[in-house]
Parts: C-alpha cells; sequence; structure tokens
C-alpha cells in the first residue's frame, strides 16, 4: 500500500508534492509518528528534491520555494505548534489550486493514517482508488466550535462540519491529560452541516488552561473523508475565594514573612498569579514561583494588607479574557522586643536610676518598664518600680525612680500597641549596691547609753557599729561592736564614759559588697562627781567624791572659793571637783568650813623684830620686863587670835618646847622648875606689854608658842636677849623644816595639775618589742600627748601670725623662753624679733639644736640672719620643696620656700645678703651643699644637708635614719681640730628643720639626743636606763608638738634596739634582761568602795594623780 502511494504520488507535480509533505507534517502528529512512519516522510522528502533538482522541473527557479521546503522538513520533524505550522502550510497552498491540492492531502493523509492505524493493530481501510468521487468534511470555517457550560473543570463544545452525514460513532476523541469526554449527537442540527456535542469532564489541573483534544474519524468511509480537528478550549480559572489558601508566616527577624498559596497550581497558570504583599504600598509584587514566595522589608509593629491576584486570562481563539480575580489577606507583623537592657549603677539625686536599652524595631505605641525587688528585708519602701515612655520620645533610656540600694531587681520591658500581642522583653536582673547610712545627730554623750538615730540609704539584714578608741587606752576604754537585725533607723549600745570613739557603721547584707560610712568622732563625757565632806582640819580636809556609772578618768582638779566668816572665827570653803578625761565635767559645789587650829610659826625675823625687850623702859624692874609685841606676829591664817598667853620659864636647862601650863605665879615662886604664866592678854590694840618677873632671877628666856582651838600661848623666862635670840633662831629653823616637809606632802586648796610620769626603762625593754610593748608605747605617746603643753593663739602676739607656715604652730606662747629672739645684724634694722624657730637643750648645752620651720618665702632673709646671729655650721633640712599631697595625689603642696641655690656656682640674693654653692656632694636620697654667705662684708661657711627621703607625717626605715645622723654628725669632723675650736664646736646649734619644724625635726632631735646617751662603755649598758618619753617631754617644753605623731614616737623607740645592734652593744644590753620575765605595764585600778579621797593637811602626802579607770560597784 505504501508503495503504491509512493507510485502514485510520483505521478503528481512537484507544487502537489510539498503540500503532501507539508499534509502529512500538520495531521500526522509527528510526536506520535511511528518509526516506520517517518521513513516514509524520509523517502517521500528524497523523491521531491530530486525532482526540484531535475533540469526538466519548472520550480528549479523557484529557490525560495525550495528552501522553504527544505527548512520545514529538516527543522520541524515535531510540531508542537500547530498555528504556527498551518501558517507556514496556508502561504504554501497560496500557489496551488485548491481543490487538487485538498484531494492530494485527503489522499496522503489516508495513506499515513492508515500506516499508523496498521502499526497499532488496526484494521486498515479499503484502497481508495484514485478515481473514486470522496466527500471531505472539515470543521466549518465559521463556526467550527462554540462552547457552553464552561467550568474550570468541564464544558461542552458544539463542533460543526460542513458534511451532513456525520455521527458521533464516526469520531474519536484524543486528550492528553486526566479527563472523562465524550461526543454525542446535537440536538439541534443543520441541513447542511452536521454538529456534535463534545462534553469533557473531570478535567484535572487544567482550571485557566487552554484544554486541547482532536477529533478523528473512527471508521474509513471511501464516500468520505473528516479531516482531524484538533481543538482548544480555555477553561475557566479557579476561583480565589474558594480555591486559594493563603498562609502568611513571618519570620524570628520581624521583617520578612515567607508566603505560601496551596495549591496554587490548581488555580491558572502560575504566569497568571501574583502576591502583593501590601496592597496600600504596592509592596514587593512578584509572580508565585512555586506557590511560595517571601516578603521582604517589612516593619514591626505594623498591619498589613496582602493580596493574590491572578490576572487576565485570554480565551483561546476569542477576543475574550477571564477577568482578573483577586483575594486579600490582612496580616500582622509582631512587636519587636526591647533588648540590651542595662543599669546603670550611678544613681541620680533622690534615688533615680537609669536603665539603658535599644529600642524595639518598627512601630508601637509604648515600652512599660517593670521592675520587681525579689530580696528586699525592709518593707517600708515600694517594692516595684515602673515607668513607661511612649515611640514619640526617642529615648534610649528610661529613668526609674525610689530605686532601692542594696537589692536585687528583676526587670522587663513590654512593648505594647493597639490590637497587637504585647511583646516582653528579656529579664534583666541588677544589684543596687548596699549605701552607708548617713548620721549627722548628737557627738557628744552624757551617758554610757548611746543611741544613734541613722538615716539607712539603703536595704540591709544588718547594721554593724564598730567604735575603736581614740587615745589608745585599750585597757581603760573598750571597743565597740554592736550589730543590729532589725529595720530600724535606731541603735542602742553602751560604751565607757570618759573615752573618745572613732566609730563607723557598716551596710551588710549576704552576696552584697559591704558599705562602711563615713568615720565619725564621738565623745562620751565624764560624768559629774558627787562630793561630800567627810571631815576637816584647820588646815585639811578629807572630802569623798562618786560616780554613778564606769568610767575612765584621767585625773581630777579641786577648785576653791574661799571665804571667810569672820563671826564665827574659821575658814569656809564652796569647793568642787572637776574629772579629766576625754572632757571636763565639774561638780555642783560643796561648802566646807574649816575648824580653827595654831597658827605658823613665825620665822626668826619675824621673832626679832616683832617681840622687841623694853630694857630701857622705866617699867622694866626686876619684879617685872616690858616687852613690845607686834600683833600680826601671828596671822589668821589658822584662825583669829584672840589673846596672847605670855609664860615665863625659869629653868633655863630645860628646852623642852612643851609649856607647863598649870604653873602659876605663886608656884614658880617656890619651885624654879615651873613654867609660869606671866599675862593673859587680849588682842585690843595692844601695843605693849608689861611681864612680872621673879624677883632675884639671873637668868631668863622667853619662848612664844602658839596656842590650838584659837588660843595663842607665849612664854617669857630670865630675859638673856643672845641665849634667848639662839634659841628662837634654832628651833625656828627646826619648825621651819618640819612645816617644809608638811607642806610638801600636802594638797594646796587650788587647782590640781597633773605631771606625766616619765618612764626610765631598761635598755632591753626596747630590744625584740612585742606587739603588747608597741600598745604600751603608743600608750605613752598618748599619755605624753595629753599633757603636753597646748598653743592656744591668744597667748601669741597676733601680729607674728604671718610668720607662722601653720597657724597652729608657733614659736612662742608656752615656748616663750626658749623662743629664737632676732637681733639687728651690721646695719640691717629690723622691725620685729619673730622667727618660728625655738633653741632646744642637748646633751652638750642649753642650746645645741634650733627647731624651725621651713622657711616661707617672706622669711628667708629672717632665717639667715638667725644662721649669721648664731654661727650655724650646719643646716640640716627634712623635706622636700613640694610634696605630693596625700588626699590628692595629683596635687603638689608647697613645703619649704628654696632659700638656697640649687647647683654648683650657682649664686641666691636674698636682700643684702648673698648665698654660694661653693661644692655639692651627692649620695641617696641626701644632697650636701657647702654654702657660702657673704653679707654687710662680712662672709660665713655653713654646709647644708637636704634629705629628700622623708615624707610629711611619715617615718623612715629606722637603719636609714640612723645611717644620716652618723653621716651629718661626722662630716668634715675627721680633720684635727683644736680644744678651743672643739668646744666652739659644740657651743654652735645645728639647726633641724623640716615643714612645720616639730614633727621630723623632732624625731631626728631625738634619736641624736639618745645616741649619745647610748654611747658609753659596754658594762655601763647593762644598768642603764633610758627614758624616751622623758626625753620627749622636755624637747616639748621648748617647742610645742616636737615627734608630731604616735609612728613617729615608735620611730624613736626602734631607733634604740637599730644603734645598739649597729655599735655591737646588743649583746651586752641583752645579757641583763631576766631569763623569765612578767611584764605587766598597766594596771586597772578599780575603787572598790565605789569612791576616791581627796586630802589636804599637813599630815597627809598627796603625789601624783595618775590614770585610772574607776568602775561603779
Amino acid at each position: 500500500m505504501l508503495i503504491m502511494n509512493i507510485t502514485f504520488l510520483r505521478l503528481l507535480c512537484l507544487n502537489q508534492l510539498f503540500l503532501l509533505v507539508a499534509a502529512i507534517s500538520v495531521n500526522g502528529q509527528l510526536r506520535n509518528v511511528t518509526h516506520n512512519s517517518a521513513n516514509i516522510l524520509h523517502e517521500i522528502h528524497s523523491v521531491m528534491m530530486d525532482s526540484m533538482t531535475s533540469p526538466n522541473s519548472d520550480i528549479s527557479a523557484k529557490s525560495t520555494l525550495a528552501a522553504d521546503v527544505y527548512k520545514i522538513t529538516n527543522e520541524n520533524n515535531n510540531f508542537r505548534s500547530i498555528e504556527s505550522f498551518e501558517k507556514k502550510m496556508n502561504d504554501l497552498t497560496a500557489h496551488v489550486t485548491m481543490p487538487l491540492a485538498t484531494y492530494i492531502h485527503r489522499i496522503a493523509e489516508d495513506a499515513i493514517v492508515d500506516s499508523i492505524l496498521k502499526e497499532n493493530g488496526r484494521q486498515v481501510s479499503a484502497n481508495i482508488t484514485p478515481t473514486t468521487t470522496i466527500q471531505i468534511c472539515s470543521a466549518n470555517e465559521t463556526n467550527a466550535i462554540n462552547v457552553t457550560n464552561l467550568t474550570s473543570s468541564t464544558f461542552t463544545a458544539a463542533i460543526t462540519y460542513d458534511c451532513v452525514s456525520i455521527e458521533p460513532s464516526d469520531l474519536e476523541i484524543h486528550y492528553n491529560t486526566v479527563a472523562s469526554c465524550c461526543i454525542t449527537k446535537h440536538s439541534e442540527s443543520m441541513t447542511l452541516n452536521s454538529t456534535v456535542d463534545v462534553t469533557c469532564q473531570s478535567i484535572e489541573n487544567q482550571a485557566g488552561r487552554n484544554f486541547t483534544f482532536v477529533l478523528t474519524q473512527r471508521n474509513r468511509n471511501r464516500n468520505q473523508l473528516i479531516e482531524n480537528e484538533t481543538f482548544i478550549v480555555t477553561l475557566e480559572p479557579l476561583p480565589l475565594n474558594n480555591s486559594a489558601n493563603i498562609l502568611i508566616i513571618p519570620d524570628e527577624s520581624l521583617s520578612s514573612a515567607s508566603i505560601t498559596v496551596q495549591n496554587c497550581e490548581k488555580i491558572a497558570e502560575l504566569e497568571y498569579l501574583v502576591f502583593e504583599c501590601d496592597i496600600v504600598n504596592q509592596l514587593n509584587r512578584f509572580r508565585l514561583e512555586n506557590c511560595t514566595q517571601t516578603c521582604d522589608n517589612l516593619q514591626p509593629g505594623s498591619s498589613y494588607e496582602a493580596a493574590l491576584i491572578r490576572l487576565p486570562i485570554p480565551v483561546y481563539g476569542t477576543n475574550r479574557t477571564f477577568l482578573e480575580d483577586r483575594i486579600t489577606q490582612k496580616y500582622q507583623i509582631d512587636l519587636d522586643k526591647t533588648k540590651n537592657m542595662t543599669f546603670n549603677s550611678t544613681m541620680i539625686e533622690n534615688g533615680t536610676g537609669i536603665i539603658h536599652f535599644t529600642p524595639p524595631r518598627g512601630y508601637y505605641e509604648k515600652i512599660h518598664f517593670d521592675c520587681v525587688a525579689k530580696d528586699q528585708n525592709c518593707s517600708e519602701s515600694v517594692k516595684n518600680l515602673t515607668a513607661s515612655i511612649d515611640n514619640y520620645s526617642n529615648r534610649s533610656f528610661v529613668s526609674m525612680s525610689k530605686v532601692i540600694q542594696g537589692v536585687n531587681y528583676v526587670c522587663h520591658a513590654m512593648t505594647i500597641k493597639h490590637s497587637f500581642n504585647t511583646i516582653k522583653s528579656n529579664d534583666l536582673s541588677f544589684n543596687t549596691t548596699l549605701e552607708p547610712v548617713l548620721y549627722n545627730e548628737v557627738r557628744d554623750f552624757y551617758s554610757s547609753r548611746i543611741m544613734f538615730n541613722f538615716t539607712h540609704r539603703s536595704d540591709y539584714s544588718s547594721i554593724l557599729l564598730s567604735c575603736d578608741v581614740v587615745g589608745h587606752r585599750p585597757l581603760y576604754c573598750s571597743t565597740i561592736k554592736h550589730s543590729q537585725t532589725t529595720c530600724s533607723t535606731n541603735l542602742e549600745t553602751n560604751g565607757t564614759r570618759g573615752c573618745d570613739y572613732n566609730c563607723s557603721f557598716t551596710t551588710r547584707k549576704m552576696h552584697y559588697s559591704e558599705a562602711i560610712s563615713q568615720s565619725i568622732n564621738i565623745s562620751l563625757h565624764p560624768p559629774i562627781p558627787m562630793i561630800k565632806e567627810n571631815r576637816t582640819g584647820s588646815r585639811w580636809m578629807h572630802l569623798n567624791w562618786t560616780i554613778d556609772e564606769n568610767s575612765y578618768i584621767k585625773s581630777f582638779n579641786l577648785f576653791k572659793n574661799e571665804t571667810s566668816e569672820v563671826y564665827f572665827i574659821r575658814f569656809r570653803y564652796e569647793l568642787r571637783v572637776e574629772l579629766n578625761a576625754n572632757h571636763r565635767t565639774l561638780s555642783e559645789p560643796i561648802i566646807v568650813k574649816t575648824k580653827s587650829a595654831a597658827p605658823k610659826r613665825p620665822t626668826p625675823i619675824d621673832v626679832e623684830n616683832k617681840i622687841v625687850p623694853q630694857n630701857d623702859d622705866k617699867a622694866s624692874t626686876t619684879n617685872q620686863y616690858v616687852i613690845n609685841v607686834d600683833l600680826s606676829l601671828f596671822s589668821d591664817e589658822y584662825g583669829i587670835v584672840e589673846k596672847y598667853l605670855i609664860y615665863v620659864r625659869q629653868d633655863l636647862n630645860n628646852n623642852d618646847s612643851e609649856i607647863f601650863l598649870s604653873g602659876t605665879y605663886v608656884d614658880a615662886w617656890h619651885n624654879a622648875s615651873f613654867d609660869y604664866l606671866a599675862v593673859e592678854i587680849p588682842i585690843i590694840s595692844l601695843t605693849t606689854l608689861n611681864l612680872p618677873i621673879k624677883p632675884g632671877s639671873s637668868k631668863s628666856w622667853v619662848v612664844v608658842f602658839p596656842l590650838l582651838f584659837l588660843v595663842i600661848i607665849a612664854s617669857l623666862a630670865v630675859w638673856k636677849r643672845k641665849q634667848l635670840q639662839g634659841i628662837i633662831d634654832r628651833k625656828t629653823r627646826q619648825s621651819n623644816r618640819h612645816a617644809d616637809d608638811e607642806r610638801d606632802r600636802s594638797m594646796p586648796l587650788s587647782s590640781v595639775s597633773t605631771i606625766p610620769m616619765k618612764k626610765p626603762k631598761p635598755l632591753f625593754r626596747y630590744v625584740n618589742m612585742t606587739n603588747e610593748d608597741e600598745r604600751s608605747i603608743y600608750d605613752e605617746y598618748q599619755e605624753l600627748d595629753d599633757s603636753s603643753s597646748q598653743y592656744r593663739q591668744s597667748e601669741c602676739d597676733l601680729q607674728y601670725k604671718d610668720y607662722n607656715r601653720y597657724s597652729n604652730i608657733s614659736a612662742r606662747g608656752p615656748w616663750d623662753s626658749t623662743a629664737v629672739r632676732l637681733r639687728a645684724v651690721g646695719s640691717n634694722p629690723r622691725d620685729h624679733d619673730y622667727i618660728n624657730a625655738n633653741e632646744i637643750k642637748g646633751l652638750h648645752g642649753e642650746k645645741q639644736y634650733i627647731a624651725c620651720q621651713g622657711p616661707l618665702q617672706e622669711t628667708c632673709e629672717d632665717f639667715w640672719d638667725m644662721i649669721i646671729q648664731y654661727g650655724v655650721k650646719k643646716i640640716v633640712m627634712l623635706t622636700r620643696i613640694e610634696e605630693q599631697n596625700p588626699h590628692n595625689p595629683a596635687q603638689k603642696l608647697p613645703k619649704c620656700a628654696r632659700y638656697f641655690p640649687e647647683k654648683k656656682g650657682d649664686v641666691l640674693r636674698i636682700s643684702r645678703i648673698s648665698i654660694e654653692v661653693i661644692d655639692i656632694e651627692n649620695q641617696p636620697d641626701l644632697e650636701i651643699r657647702h654654702l657660702f654667705i657673704k653679707y654687710d662684708n662680712n662672709d660665713h661657711h655653713v654646709f647644708h644637708y637636704y634629705f629628700a627621703g622623708w615624707p610629711d607625717f611619715s617615718v623612715v626605715d629606722p637603719q636609714e635614719l640612723i645611717n644620716l645622723i652618723e653621716n651629718i654628725n661626722k662630716h668634715k669632723s675627721n680633720r684635727p681640730i683644736s680644744v678651743e675650736k672643739m668646744k666652739e664646736i659644740l657651743l654652735t646649734p645645728i639647726v633641724v628643720h623640716c615643714s612645720a619644724g616639730v614633727g621630723r625635726t623632732g624625731t631626728y632631735i631625738a634619736v641624736d639626743i639618745i645616741m649619745s646617751l647610748i654611747d658609753r662603755q659596754k658594762n655601763e649598758l647593762s644598768t642603764m636606763k633610758l627614758d624616751v618619753m622623758g626625753i620627749v617631754y622636755h624637747l616639748r617644753q621648748d617647742r610645742g608638738k616636737m615627734v608630731q605623731t604616735k609612728d613617729q614616737y615608735m620611730l624613736v623607740n626602734n631607733c634604740v634596739e637599730e644603734y645598739l645592734r649597729r655599735t655591737n652593744r646588743l649583746n651586752s644590753v641583752l645579757k641583763s634582761a631576766p631569763k623569765y620575765q612578767t611584764t605587766i605595764h598597766t594596771a586597772e585600778l578599780t575603787s572598790t568602795e565605789n569612791r576616791t579621797h581627796l586630802t589636804n593637811s599637813n599630815d597627809t602626802a598627796a603625789g601624783p594623780v595618775n590614770e585610772q579607770f574607776y568602775k561603779r560597784t
């Protein structure tokens, strides 16, 4: 059959062969053509090309047509676009006669179809002879298909053919998708055409797409040929409201969202589906890919309305479209969190703290902060802290008021916006620091019960009160430690009266760093003593004073206000007791009346001058003798003298001071051993006395005795002036010595001052000192400090205050006797004699040292005048020109003016005085300058020792200080000098100064004196006692505040051991130490009777008043 067709076709003209190839290419559906069918086309192609290239061919000149055929057959052997090939075919068929072309087209198609069907096992139709008349049926060109009942998965299409005899059974439908299609007879048929209905249902996944199907002839009929027709129907897309399920999921970053349209491919072709993330701003409009997409650049806290848009879909073969469809969906991007919250621990005023944070991104209405106190103990304050800020504040911090210190807070921030879920931040946990309490209340207490009303500035679990004793009296005043765990602003405890304390409050809480308040000094004043009279005499009284609380008493004073009562003939005293400790307290006065007593013995001179025998008086006879008596012979100090009794002693061998008071003149007349009362004289303007004398007496002498209890006794024996005067002188001297001893042991009724006891100690006590030894030394210093003379500005001339570097350190006042007084030097007149300097006694003279302050700029000339006036050879400078401020290390404080040149060859001129540096020796921390002084045509040489290694108020190592002193003392001393020169050197003072001239200066001088004292034979050291306290005390008698601090005083003591070690004397000292030694430095004295006796009499001694601790029984 195939060969016949091919042979038959060769008889046709070449133009018709081309159409045959074209028809096979179109209707043969080459994608379904089998291998054999492809061979047929290939053979047709070869024959056609041979005919076209034949010389007899009438289309050989049609090169364009040949090229088109070649191109079609070679490039389009598998047409997927029917429309494109049909256009090419129609262009070509325009060159042939349509009836013949059509017929050839049908024959060729029939041959190819038969070949296809045969390959698929179908019956091949009978051969069609070329001479048979065949009716060709094709779809009506003007009304080929009419679609009704169109949905997204069904349609009914009425297809009209231009034949009248086509039945549904003649047709067969082909399609390449899942569907259920059938062909039925159309209800209305035209007379000239045949119409069939093609109904397809349950079409899957073709909504909004072109559904293609092919109608072919089922049974071959040689009289009728139904052309294979391809039809395309555009199905309706699915409505978005019912079919689109949009899922919008914002991501964690809150800046984008993932979009998913579930089963979007069932709606329509994806190229027609568009998604808008925000229809307001048409933000992120894009086509869907695989039904997913991402919306970017979103803002937290924003509401969006998204839209899924199905674009208009053209209906195939028409000018109509399925209109655009869209659905919208609202969605929100959650609010952002507040991040990076931190608490600024630095508190602002009124307890306001700052929380810094990173604000939320996007949009919100406000941020609300809430902080809860988790561990607050004291609940009187508000526990929760709240604050809010709005979105328009543009702030990254918030102020939290009423923040409690010492509390753990847990805070969070809530991002808030209407119609949005509130978003909570991560928790911020922080601890506020403990703050020390404030105390600005009473600092003087008049009871042992101490009550503090303080203000606490933070939460706490306990408040610890720590009070250290001021003044190094641990044995008398006990340290106070008291802890309070209640939430109270009151703290009560007990202390010892008479003590000063330095107190601080420590705020405590577990897991928090302690906060210590500023220290405060408080004083517990001594109690007011209660005194009462116990016993009295004429010149003494015994008093009791008591206190009602435990108290430290350093000393006491007794004050009197003396009055006399003539009528009662005795003395009346108003007495007060003053207790001295940290403060002075004065008792209420008590009135004490003393008894009368014998008056004080008159002196020999008074006896000679006030008892005058009248030898030449006419009344002086053998029976009587006249003497003149001055009534002031006996004073009324011990009682009012009422009368004189004149006794006469006959027995000159009787030297007894006692008088036989019972003797009368008659008795004495008969017995010469009797003393007799010669006369009794009342004291009433008496000037002359007549004394009867026994006749015949050859010897006589007179003695005047005071009578106790207001009676004055005088005795007169036979008068012999020289013998009488000798006896009176001898007995008066004996009586005076006895009276002086009594007075020395008695306490005068005036202010009782306390002189500190010196404390000489064996040298071994200064070696290997223990902590207890050091505490004892600190106590010594405190005792020394309390008893030393104090400077009062009122005692000094205010005109000199500008010459003092420090207002509390002067050279005059209590130390006026040792003050350096400047004289005019040469032709230089002076307007004052003041300089802040004092002469200091040493082992070699009253003026071995001069201690002075570092010169001020305006006193440099006075300083050099002093050097010239005293002929000073050595100046020791123990301070720098400037020193670092211990309270502010960045600040330099002036300590001394530069009164000397710095470099060799430099000259400094101060008024009429010039100072030149001749030479400089440099040693570690020590610069030695040889200075040449010129003044008023005179000159002077002096060595200046500048030691820069000793800060103010501080100490140096004992070894370093001794090195310095030895270096200065031995400097230039190795040259031989005469005895006169050595004496001159010893009498010339050495000037020592620091800044104030008392602390470092006093320490230097004290150690220099101690080194000189220890410089003796080794065998003497074992018995030597050294009194460091006494040395410093006497230095302070010459200049105030010498050895200014307790640490400097300790340095002086430590230098004793260091110097003994340096001079190889240590073993000699230690040999004298007992093998076993128990040292008690201070004893605590307790008044078991709860009282202390004050005694002032002729026969009772009152020693120095020592520091004692009196306890209430």
